[in-house]
């Protein structure tokens, strides 16, 4: 007995098999039940700046209309895109087991497609977990029992930055690990690693293995978020690493060498051995050295906040979107990119106001400036060469958007000198358009008595009173 439905809606169907046999007899099977799955759908995805103005200094939060028709729950997974192209190199969150069906194959979201794979076969390669509760909205996560079980993702090598670069991570170990275990391994030239032991975690960069910041004491059975950065942009020979838990700078060292990071397996060693036993859960690399406030938007104190970008990864001119899949336990839905948000810069202007140009003065002179933007200011300062050198003379502190600064300088130097005014705000500081002179003169103007004459010490004049008695 065989019978194909096909174009089944989302619910729970039972069904039962009868026989008749030519005697009238009747019997039948117990009756069963399967579900087929609603996928969870995306209506809308919204993207906004803190202010509505999409200047640099505000943050990018993707506002998600979205839905499902069963109850078994579902996730949104976000990819940050900017200029077209993801801002991870490698986005694993762990929320479907496997990718499109294939529980061999892990799948990431950025744009770059560098899905992983499991080792082995069913029976040894890492379990998912469907309710892990990493952090605040997670879904699933892949459980590493210290045997063999190892997840691949050695495409991602190659698209790796040596400049500078971020992995971030959320683990929860099972033990103490008393000796070296890997949750994170590059390869042994890179040595990109998070590793765990001692109750510690550990993170590794550069070519010397002894370059390494150790984590506070963690305890098993416990959610960490663990983060490595490194950067060399102020030195092309000398790197900068620190390591984050919970959203928290815990040190920073450096290292010389310029070889390239590669992300290859996680949950073991490259060479499949000190296997990690315990749960990771969200897997993300970048091409760039995240800073610490947007490390610490991604703990959010355990809750986990990726539909929010910080300030600090936006620059004047970026065209920003995020791209939402929402995924239940079973499947991914269909992806939703949201607006384009165009990143601008802050306008800035200064205006000297008093003394004019060219004005005299003597040792003590009073100088007005009006400062205004369209983002709050951090401070208006004098700058002027009195002393011979061009220099900050005095600062006013402000949060305004608007300020009039007024400051009085002594013991000004007799000589012409140039002065201006500069306003700063969290994206840099703006001199005012024009500069002016002024003229210190400290000499006293000469004046005196002459002797005096008849004609200076007199003034004779005639009077005529005209009156009516």
């Amino acid at each position: 007995l065989y019978h194909n439905f096909t174009s089944l809606s989302s619910g729970t169907y039972t069904y039962k098999a009868y026989v008749v046999d030519q005697a009238g007899n009747l019997n039948n099977t117990e009756e069963r039940t399967f579900i087929v799955n609603a996928v969870p759908v995306v209506a809308s995805v919204v993207l906004n700046s803190t202010l509505g103005t999409n200047l640099t200094t505000e943050n990018l939060t993707a506002y998600v209309t979205s839905s499902e028709n069963d109850s078994d729950g579902y996730t949104l997974i976000y990819d940050w895109r900017k200029n077209g192209i993801s801002d991870t190199v490698l986005n694993m969150p762990f929320d479907v087991n496997g990718s499109n069906e294939n529980y061999t194959n892990v799948k990431d979201y950025s744009s770059f497609g560098n899905n992983g794979t499991h080792n082995g076969t069913i029976t040894t390669m890492p379990r998912w977990n469907a309710s892990c509760n990493a952090f605040t909205g997670s879904g699933g996560c892949y459980e590493f029992d210290a045997i063999e079980d190892i997840i691949s993702a050695s495409s991602t090598a190659t698209k790796m930055s040596p400049a500078q670069g971020t992995v971030s991570v959320w683990v929860k170990p099972n033990d103490a690990a008393t000796g070296v275990t890997y949750v994170i391994a590059g390869n042994t030239n890179t040595r990109t690693y998070i590793t765990r032991a001692n109750g510690a975690f550990y993170v590794y960069k550069g070519d010397s293995s002894s370059v390494y910041v150790v984590l506070p004491a963690s305890s098993a059975n416990t959610w960490y978020q663990i983060v490595l950065t490194w950067d060399n942009s102020t030195n092309m020979n000398n790197y900068t690493m620190k390591g984050y838990q919970n959203g928290t700078l815990i040190d920073t060292k450096n290292f010389t060498g310029g070889n390239a990071g590669s992300f290859l397996r996680a949950g073991a060693f490259n060479n499949g051995i000190s296997h990690f036993n315990g749960s990771i859960d969200q897997v993300q690399i970048w091409n760039r050295s995240l800073s610490a406030s947007e490390i610490a938007i991604l703990y959010s104190n355990g809750m986990g906040i990726y539909n929010r970008t910080h300030s600090d990864a936006t620059t004047n001119g970026d065209v920003w979107y995020v791209v939402v899949t929402p995924a239940d336990k079973y499947e991914d839905g269909t992806p939703v990119a949201s607006n384009n948000v165009t990143i601008a810069s802050s306008t800035t202007s200064v205006t000297l106001t008093s003394p004019l140009d060219n004005w005299y003065t003597n040792s003590t002179a009073k100088f007005e400036c009006l400062a205004s933007s369209n983002i709050p200011l951090i401070n208006v300062s004098l700058w002027h060469n009195n002393t011979g050198t061009w220099a900050r003379n005095v600062t006013v502190s402000t949060t305004a958007s608007s300020a009039i600064a007024h400051y009085t300088v002594t013991g000004l130097a007799t000589n012409n000198f140039v002065w201006a005014c500069q306003a700063c705000t969290a994206e840099g500081c703006t001199y005012s358009t024009i500069n002016r002179t002024l003229y210190v003169k400290n000499i006293n103007p000469d004046i005196e008595f002459h002797s005096s004459s008849v004609e200076n010490a007199t003034k004779r004049a005639t009077y005529y009173n005209n009156a009516y008695i």
